[in-house]
């Protein structure tokens, strides 16, 4: 059955490992597994439902849109709501709502119901992520350690659900869909067996304005950074990337095995994020801009061959898994056990914003460059910052190297 909340005197910080934490870390691995399968699947197949129901290229992007704005949207609100209700909660409605959005494709194929649909989406990806890094950040020994094991399931599940979403689909788009909603309920069932975590506390000295003074905290802003620069690289390949490799002349499983050898990568960046934390902010935040921006770049510069583009997207795939893993691991050890929350929902909003204003900004970039061309000044502006860091040197530096380097 799930656990009680905490004890009241009991803080958030990681929490001696005993067996039900440990089963604790099974059951959301689990979780994020059956999330990412459904998420990953209804990601494939709802454009290819909208596209056979006839609705333009125009309004599709307009309506998947929808979701990015419904995620900045929750994520703005995360915070006052960890406060007032258990991460698990947050987690729960996530899968409900995820498959709630395939439900209502297999009813209807109207253009208001594929709206909705990406409306849910977008609220089930905000409720989730934040949820389940909050969850993982309390559950297990070093904050570093609890999100690279979620995102690693989430990398895991974001392999086999857009594989398993191409084989059902050569039967049925609503076979597909279904099994997705199957798997996203089954993953809010697995969800309500997460241990109550208490909400966090509000600070007393934290009065309206403690949620600015957050963001200008040197560990929290460089992790703001550094997830912007994730959320940047994962709004492209799933937009430009595929567009660019398209117009150099790959073939459509060139492509599905160039983008699936990125995300394969991720795994890998993700891996080795607890030895790169232990390098402190700056070298953390150059290790993985730097690959991210500057294998994108190169990608559009040189799309032609197939060789190149492999292993330039491995190495953005490897910054990238790095951004997502030690960026908010540095956020939440950067601030009070009462603010994690707080710290979370502010790094989560700078990648929704990114995810969302990446493909608009490449958008009107190949309004006056080749597609190529602009994903390259894409890939190079999200490196921009991993050069200032490496020229300027923060004073508060060297404290905060001190309290991450405990986490190796």
């Amino acid at each position: 059955m799930p656990d009680k909340d905490t004890a009241p005197g009991e803080d958030t910080a990681p929490q001696e490992d005993t067996a039900a934490l440990r089963t604790d870390r099974r059951v959301g691995l689990v979780t994020t597994s059956l999330f990412s399968v459904s998420l990953g699947m209804v990601s494939v197949a709802a454009p290819m439902i909208a596209v056979q129901a006839g609705i333009s290229a125009a309004a599709i992007g307009a309506l998947v849109a929808l979701s990015g704005v419904s995620q900045i949207t929750t994520r703005l609100c995360m915070g006052p709501l960890l406060r007032r209700f258990p991460d698990k909660v947050f987690v729960t409605l996530a899968s409900f709502a995820l498959a709630v959005s395939c439900a209502v494709l297999v009813h209807s194929e109207e253009v208001w119901v594929f709206g909705v649909s990406q409306f849910l989406q977008g609220l089930a990806r905000a409720l989730f992520w934040t949820g389940s890094q909050t969850h993982a950040i309390r559950a297990w020994p070093t904050s570093v350690g609890g999100l690279a094991a979620v995102n690693a399931a989430n990398g895991a599940g974001a392999l086999v659900g857009p594989a398993l979403a191409g084989v059902l689909a050569a039967r049925s788009l609503d076979l597909s869909l279904v099994v997705a909603g199957v798997t996203g309920l089954l993953g809010g069932v697995s969800a309500v067996f997460l241990k109550r975590f208490r909400p966090f506390r509000r600070d007393p000295e934290q009065k309206g304005g403690g949620r600015r003074r957050l963001w200008l905290r040197p560990g929290v802003r460089t992790a703001c950074v550094m997830t912007a620069g994730g959320g940047a690289w994962k709004g492209l390949m799933n937009s430009y990337v595929p567009v660019v490799l398209s117009h150099a002349g790959h073939a459509a499983p060139v492509i599905g095995a160039l983008v699936t050898a990125a995300n394969l990568a991720v795994l890998a960046g993700t891996a080795a994020s607890r030895r790169v934390q232990t390098l402190g902010p700056r070298g953390s935040t150059v290790l993985g801009l730097v690959p991210a921006g500057a294998g994108l770049a190169l990608t559009g510069l040189f799309p032609g061959s197939a060789v190149v583009s492999a292993v330039m997207l491995f190495v953005a795939g490897l910054g990238a898994g790095l951004l997502q893993t030690v960026g908010p691991a540095l956020a939440a050890d950067a601030v009070g056990p009462e603010e994690r929350g707080d710290a979370i929902a502010s790094i989560g909003t700078a990648r929704a914003a990114t995810l969302l204003m990446s493909p608009l900004g490449v958008g009107a970039l190949v309004l006056v460059l080749s597609s190529g061309a602009a994903l390259a000044v894409a890939g190079a502006l999200i490196s921009l910052p991993a050069v200032a860091a490496a020229l300027r040197r923060s004073p508060h530096e060297h404290a905060t190297d001190t309290g991450t380097s405990r986490l190796s």
